[in-house]
Formats: C-alpha cells, sequence, structure tokens
C-alpha cells in the first residue's frame, strides 16, 4: 500500500523541534533558578526566627534577657 514511501520524520524536521525544544529551555532555566533562590531566601527568613523564638523561650524559662537580643524582630 505505501510501497516506496518511507515512515518517520525527516532530517529538516527533527533539527527543528530539537531547535524548538533548546529555545524553550533557554526561556525557562532561568526562571525555576529564580524560585530557587527565593525558596532558599524564605527557608533562611524562617531558620532565623526559629532561632530567636527559641532564645525567647529560654530566657523566658531562665528569667534571663541577654542584652543583645532585647527588642529584636524579624519579619
Amino acid at each position: 500500500m505505501f510501497k516506496g514511501k518511507k515512515k518517520g520524520f525527516t532530517l529538516m524536521e527533527m533539527m527543528i523541534v530539537i531547535t524548538i525544544l533548546i529555545i524553550l529551555i533557554a526561556l525557562l532555566v532561568p526562571k525555576f533558578l529564580g524560585y530557587s533562590d527565593k525558596a532558599k531566601d524564605a527557608v533562611a527568613e524562617t531558620n532565623a526566627k526559629a532561632v530567636v523564638t527559641a532564645i525567647g523561650l529560654y530566657q523566658a524559662e531562665e528569667g534571663t534577657e541577654k542584652k543583645s537580643f532585647k527588642n529584636r524582630r524579624f519579619g
């Protein structure tokens, strides 16, 4: 029925698809890296707040207050 016709993609079609994929990847990678940096910043901020909270709890239990942590607020 399809005698003489080969199935599959031509080299030109494959090159066009690969070029489009490379362009899309080049556009999307920087956006994903930006989200990664924002997430790392959020984790660092959360960890800093947790440390301040833990110090406050310790001071409340022990009845001591260090001048270096007095009246510090994060966020």
